[in-house]
């Protein structure tokens, strides 16, 4: 066989958020992301499969397939996966390992195409060891290995699990042969992107270094080093993100073209040059390793991923382990001086297109001209304005507003920050709770926080009524309220009827509107409030709060008669959906019970963000 160089490493995005596992250090766990719904995909596998022709990219590329959530959980991703490799393709594939019917499709693909296969497993120690889903885990490596895949073993390193790093070193000895290997976890709230740890670089580099991985090596060598060399990202390598079809020249990079939008037309590519807007590479051990930066000396991308079991097999398969160990300079020329004036004249005048913008650059000047498309605000208008007109006070708009604008901007380049209250979450001072009190918690979560403050306020004369579907967090939760005798805890849902339905069991966060195939469901139920009320005796409730993933419209429906009798205090989360901002505090208006509203955020992010209500 004639030997494959790779000619571009593209990164590509899979547009899902929604995750079954709930890495405390992950971002999407943070902002409470993992149960949004699961992408739709504008463009089908084939007419992508087509736009990233091996012609029309110049030749074998290497194709790295990342969601934000969890990869693998979209059902489309199997004939993405397909499609991609029949174009004679390599194809990397970043993975938690649990969705288990998604490998099973995709190890039935002819070997040709899976010995171009690498799956890179995520080991979420901590998740795994929680949900009990190891051995799930480590069968799934062992079903790719033997269908003929390459595989990688990659550990995200954070302070709370280095007491486990010699429980973790046995268990890949034993069911890999091998020590995973260590990437270097960065903190994104800050532009520096610093390393995520409260140890020193040097204690941070004693901990992990005993992994001796040579990922861990080369990546923490050249974290938060600013790279100032000429940078091929933008012709090398590049970014596309697979919902819209937007290729960039990196994560910060300008937009390319719209590869999937006219297939037919080339790529136009540019490279970064001596312009990169990044504080540093952070994921230099991919766009370094395959030589971005030909004048940079680094290890072959093989080396990060490859190991040698104790015997004598690796991780990688021959022919990928041969691809990974070429650079990009050896497919491609590097720019000589005529290139250097076209980016003169191009830094003079320009015209490109950036998403939703057609940007003219001329000599200084920028000008960028959007589309007319109505945003948050203006799409819903009128129900915007009817629904700030009911809070009572400054302080309320103010969230309201804020958050409005911040809905109005695109994701992408999102600035505004919620106006953040001054008082602590679901205790509003117009929301009086007292002693004897008698509350209804719907969505007690693993996060007992919250529902162990109602119990303290309530003391044992009043009780809390706390309500959770999800089976692990229901557990999770009996365990931390064992000695609360003022707390009564069930394993149901709040609903506008009774009826049943399958969740993820996976965990905090579990929503009525996400059921994403290949993921473990169990069967849980739903009540509607009123009827529970009455089926268990309950007959005074003084303070209401939800917080269930966007199941608050339809649980409110289901105590209407309790509001209309008992004009409880309320405290329901608007922030899961954005039309629930003002689709909620307009219902509740409606039944006309007198209910007086305010508005708080209580969060640094955009979530968080309650509608209190009280009858004065």
């Amino acid at each position: 066989m004639q030997e494959e160089k790779i000619k571009r490493f593209i990164d590509c995005n899979v547009p899902v958020t929604t995750c079954n596992l709930r890495c405390h250090y992950c971002y999407i766990t943070q902002q409470r992301k993992f149960s949004d719904a699961l992408p739709v995909f504008k463009y089908t596998p084939e007419h992508m499969a087509k736009a990233l022709s091996k012609e029309r990219l110049g030749g074998i590329c290497c194709l790295n397939l990342c969601g934000n959530g969890e990869t693998l959980l979209p059902p489309e991703m199997t004939d993405i996966i397909r499609r991609f490799l029949e174009e004679g393709h390599y194809v990397m594939v970043v993975t938690n390992g649990t969705v288990s019917k998604r490998f099973d499709e995709i190890i039935q693909l002819p070997k040709e195409l899976l010995e171009r296969l690498l799956f890179k497993f995520s080991f979420q120690y901590l998740e795994l060891k929680r949900l009990k889903m190891m051995e799930k885990f480590f069968d799934n490596i062992r079903k790719v290995r033997e269908a003929g895949c390459s595989f990688s073993l990659e550990l995200t390193p954070s302070d709370e699990v280095i007491p486990e790093i010699e429980e973790m070193k046995k268990i890949c000895l034993e069911q890999v042969g091998a020590l995973c290997h260590v990437t270097v976890a960065r903190d994104n709230t800050k532009y520096e992107l610093p390393i995520l740890t409260n140890y020193s670089r040097e204690e941070y580099k004693k901990i992990w270094s005993q992994f001796d991985s040579k990922m861990f090596e080369y990546k923490l060598s050249v974290f938060n080093q600013k790279r100032r060399e000429f940078c091929y990202a933008g012709d090398w390598t590049c970014t596309l993100d697979l919902a819209t079809g937007d290729l960039r020249q990196c994560y910060c990079g300008e937009v390319l073209q719209n590869v999937f939008e006219d297939i037919d037309s080339p790529i136009h590519f540019r490279p970064v040059g001596h312009k990169c807007p990044e504080s540093h590479c952070y994921n230099a051990h991919a766009f370094l390793t395959f030589g971005a930066i030909p004048e940079h000396k680094a290890p072959f991308y093989a080396e990060m991923r490859n190991r040698v079991d104790k015997d004598g097999s690796e991780w990688l398969t021959p022919r990928m382990k041969a691809f990974l160990s070429t650079k990009l300079k050896e497919s491609n020329k590097e720019y000589g001086g005529k290139f250097v004036m076209k980016s003169c004249i191009q830094s003079l005048f320009s015209v490109k297109n950036d998403g939703n913008h057609k940007v003219l650059r001329f000599v200084g000047l920028k000008l960028k001209f959007r589309k007319k498309e109505k945003n948050f605000g203006q799409k819903y208008k009128k129900e915007l304005d009817e629904a700030i007109s009911l809070l009572r006070d400054k302080e309320s708009k103010k969230v309201f507003k804020s958050r409005v604008k911040f809905l109005s901007e695109p994701y992408e380049k999102k600035k505004t920050k919620i106006h953040k209250s001054s008082y602590e979450e679901y205790l509003n001072p117009n929301v009086l709770l007292k002693k004897g009190d008698v509350i209804i918690d719907a969505g007690v979560s693993e996060w007992v926080e919250p529902t162990l403050e109602f119990s303290n306020i309530v003391g044992d004369d009043g009780m809390v009524v706390g309500f959770e579907p999800e089976p692990v967090c229901f557990e999770e939760a009996v365990e931390q309220l064992r000695e609360k005798k003022n707390i009564k805890l069930y394993n149901c849902g709040l609903w506008n009827k009774k009826d049943t339905f399958e969740i993820a069991q996976n965990g905090r966060g579990s929503s009525l509107f996400w059921k994403p195939e290949g993921v473990n469901v169990v069967e849980c139920s739903l009540v509607k409030l009123d009827d529970f009320l009455k089926e268990e005796n309950i007959s005074k409730v003084d303070f209401i709060k939800m917080d269930i993933e966007g199941a608050e419209p339809e649980a409110l429906e289901g105590c209407v008669e309790t509001l209309r009798a008992q004009k409880p205090n309320l405290a329901i989360c608007v922030y899961h959906k954005p039309e629930h901002l003002f689709e909620i505090i307009l219902y509740l208006n409606s039944l006309n019970l007198g209910y007086k509203f305010e508005l708080g955020h209580h969060r640094e992010n955009e979530y968080s963000t309650v509608l209190y209500a009280t009858v004065v």
